[in-house]
Order: structure tokens, then C-alpha cells, then sequence
């Protein structure tokens, strides 16, 4: 297969990663945006799913955008976070009503 003349090589981001880094960049590199709007855009930016977060997150890495990688890590952190808090309410449920359901049945 020829390669397109001018063409990078970048074996670690798929294109369809690629073109969500080039929106990143784009929106980043706009004149007269404010901080609180790009806050906006980052924000909804990484509501991906887990999957495509982590592409992201391989890219950022590869390209070596440290403002790209601090966005997509933290969204990472965050969805840790709340899965970890999911888990931990659904075991003390269990726990709670589990001695409940015993009661229940001993009745």
C-alpha cells in the first residue's frame, strides 16, 4: 500500500480518535473564547464512553498534550470514582437488606 505523500505515521491513534483531537485542538486554538467556555466544551467534550475515553487518553499521550491528557485523565478519575461509589452504595444495600430478607423469612 502507497503512503500519501506527507502523511504521518501515527500507528498508536485511530483516525476516528485522531479527528476528535483535531476538534479538541480547533476549539482550543479558537479567538475570543473564554476560559469558562472551553470549561464547557472540556467538560462535555469527555462524556464518551469508556472506550473512546481511552483512546483519547492513548492519543493524548502519544501527541504529547499535556492539556488534552489532564482533560481525559480527570474524566477518568471521576467515572472511577463514581463507578467505585455505585459499587459501595449496591454492597451496603445488600447488607443492609440482606439481614432484613433473613428476618423476613424466619417469620
Amino acid at each position: 500500500m502507497a503512503e500519501a505523500e506527507g502523511a504521518i505515521h501515527m500507528p498508536n491513534v485511530r483516525s476516528d480518535t485522531m479527528i476528535k483531537v483535531i476538534e479538541y485542538w480547533k476549539k482550543h486554538s479558537e479567538k475570543g473564547i473564554s476560559e469558562d467556555e472551553l470549561n464547557t466544551f472540556d467538560k462535555n467534550f469527555v462524556k464518551l464512553h469508556h472506550l473512546e475515553l481511552f483512546e483519547l487518553v492513548v492519543a493524548a499521550d502519544f501527541l504529547a498534550d499535556e492539556e488534552l491528557s489532564h482533560v481525559t485523565c480527570e474524566e477518568v478519575l471521576i467515572e472511577s470514582k463514581e463507578k467505585h461509589q455505585q459499587k459501595y452504595m449496591m454492597y451496603s444495600t445488600s447488607i443492609m437488606i440482606l439481614p432484613l430478607e433473613n428476618e423476613v423469612k424466619r417469620n
